[in-house]
């Protein structure tokens, strides 16, 4: 299960860093363009958890200043 809660303060782009999709996808980006879905965005066609493609639009991202809980519940 993840959990998140989200705040809205705006963040720079420090690498590693949480990012969110507009569609509720959650990614972990170690670089520009290269990260990790924590959290499955609301999409049929999102990305599954776990997924790291290398070619993200970071564009579509904002840089996420909330908290993410992760557990095996």
């Amino acid at each position: 299960m993840v959990k998140t809660t989200i705040n809205s303060e705006p963040v720079e782009w420090n690498y590693p860093c949480l990012a969110v999709g507009p569609d509720g996808e959650v990614v972990l980006f170690e670089k520009e363009r290269c990260g990790t879905v924590l959290k499955q965005g609301r999409e049929k066609t999102s990305r599954a958890v776990g997924c790291t493609p290398t070619l993200w639009i970071m564009e579509y991202f904002t840089p996420f200043t909330g908290s993410i809980t992760l557990s095996n519940e």
